[in-house]
């Protein structure tokens, strides 16, 4: 089984997307206060206020326009043009919510197509209890984790005969995420179709 390692582009990205602009930038503000600060006392440099004014200034900027503006502005556009993302996609029935499209289930039964395995243990699909396994590649538990759910995959679909896509046997990082990509879905389809037929078929007679 491979993996393939995300690319520094392709780790902006993410991070871009969930952390905001403002999420990446006022982390590094706050280091470079802090160097400059520690800089001045390590040199022995007297405190001026015609040389602190500039540097709080520029701090105070930045900080309203990425710890406040741009929050507000991301959020409202958030609002105005995808909503339902922007509140959590969740699934409601009439003004119950059910869920979200974006945490999974722990389906069980042979008459559902099941979703990539969860890192919550005891509680799968628990959002109080967020984060990856933390277990490496080289890591030998992570093998055995692998080779038991590729065991029981087969056991519950005896009749596929595609190889099985490696999200099926892998928590995401959230441990929270069902889906799989895109271009592997033919391969869950068909790997599932058959136990899900039989099911229904069996349920509705």
């Amino acid at each position: 089984m491979s993996y393939k390692p995300l690319t520094a582009s392709a780790m902006l990205r993410r991070n871009l997307w969930i952390y905001g602009l403002g999420g990446l930038l006022v982390p590094f503000i706050g280091i470079k206060v802090i160097d400059l600060l520690l800089t001045i006392l390590r040199s022995g440099v007297r405190f001026t206020m015609s040389g602190l004014r500039p540097a709080l200034s520029t701090f105070l900027f930045l900080l309203l326009i990425t710890g406040g503006v741009y929050p507000l502005l991301t959020t409202a556009l958030g609002q105005w043009w995808f909503p339902w993302q922007a509140n959590g996609s969740l699934i409601r029935e009439g003004d119950t919510v059910r869920g979200s499209a974006l945490i999974g289930q722990n389906f069980t039964g042979n008459g559902y197509f099941h979703g990539r395995p969860s890192a919550t243990a005891e509680m799968p699909y628990n959002p109080q209890a967020s984060g990856g396994s933390n277990l490496a590649v080289s890591n030998p538990e992570l093998d055995k984790q692998i080779a038991a759910r590729v065991a029981a995959l087969r056991a519950a679909n005896p009749n596929a005969s595609t190889n099985v896509p490696v999200e099926l046997v892998t928590a995401s990082a959230s441990g929270l995420d069902n889906n799989i990509t895109r271009k592997r879905r033919p391969g869950r389809s068909h790997a599932w179709r058959k136990r899900v037929i039989s099911a229904l078929n069996s349920s509705r007679n």
